[in-house]
């Protein structure tokens, strides 16, 4: 089921590190891992634009609070990113198709604003959603619940959105 997943699906990253493979192998059924692969293309993209986006707003002209902040997350999203692509190449490459990563190409270049007040709103809007859709995959009983190494990840990445969510709003 491994195959070689050591790359961005989107952006490019000049500063991502090695995939973090799970400690042990992934007990999901070949249903459940075809779509937990699939879905992990959309957030991995999501955090690769993240990552960069992030790293760009903290050279605005900002209080030194807040670029600190911002390269914070920047920092975070980059570890996402790595997180994701670990349990990426411990699935089944999703059938290839270029048209949803154009797709997601296309809704991430559309995010951009430039206004950093309008751009920040549009991420702590996108990294909401990724909070209610995380919380409802790590639901009690649920699949993912019952595979230690992707809940982890999973939650990692939802308590680290919802802290995003929270500095993008103040």
């Amino acid at each position: 089921m491994t195959r070689s997943a050591d790359h961005q699906i989107c952006f490019r990253l000049p500063d991502a590190a090695p995939a973090a493979s799970p400690a042990e192998p992934l007990r999901l059924g070949d249903t459940q891992a075809k779509a937990l692969s699939e879905l992990l293309q959309v957030f991995a993209c999501g955090e690769e634009s993240a990552a960069l986006a992030f790293a760009h707003l903290g050279g605005s002209p900002l209080e030194d609070a807040a670029r600190r902040g911002l390269a914070r997350v920047a920092d975070e999203e980059l570890i996402h990113e790595r997180l994701l692509r670990g349990l990426r190449a411990a699935l089944p490459a999703p059938a290839p198709d270029r048209e949803p990563r154009r797709t997601l190409l296309r809704f991430y270049h559309n995010v951009a604003q430039t206004d950093i007040g309008l751009h920040l709103a549009s991420i702590a809007a996108l990294d909401s959603a990724v909070c209610a859709i995380l919380a409802t995959l790590l639901e009690p009983g649920g699949t993912l619940t019952q595979e230690p190494e992707v809940a982890k990840v999973l939650r990692r990445i939802h308590r680290d959105e919802a802290g995003h969510v929270r500095l993008c709003v103040q």
